[in-house]
């Protein structure tokens, strides 16, 4: 019976590589510097590095973990940034376990929405 699950799970990670929206990408595409985020922290994630030399990813699909897409749009970043709304850093230790090495991590965790200007400074600080 595992084996069949495993099986399944193989083949929706094959499937999960092949989607062109588990993950998307906004900013400066070229850049170095990659700001990785999901869920609430997405969109003012993305709205804070508007003039900012960065790129945003934006995970859409956890599970399974689009590693493949995530690694091509890092092939050329030198530092990694994860904006997250929680107190343990949940995608970056996701990213860790598939072998992304997250550079800075921004956590907000006092039940209120990080807002843009906050991201925004604290990358500034980072860059």
């Amino acid at each position: 019976m595992q084996e069949k699950r495993l099986r399944k799970f193989e083949e929706m990670q094959k499937e999960v590589e092949d989607m062109v929206d588990a993950i998307k990408v906004y900013g400066k595409k070229d850049s170095k510097n990659v700001l990785i985020t999901w869920g609430s922290s997405s969109h003012p994630a993305i709205e804070a590095t508007e003039d900012l030399d960065v790129k945003v990813l934006q995970i859409i699909v956890l599970e399974p973990f689009p590693v493949l897409q995530i690694l091509d749009e890092l092939e050329n970043a030198s530092n990694i940034i994860c904006v997250e709304q929680n107190a343990l850093g949940q995608l970056a230790s996701l990213l860790a376990k598939n072998g992304i090495e997250v550079n800075e991590l921004i956590l907000k965790y006092s039940s209120r929405v990080i807002l843009k200007e906050e991201i925004k400074d604290l990358i500034k600080e980072v860059l």
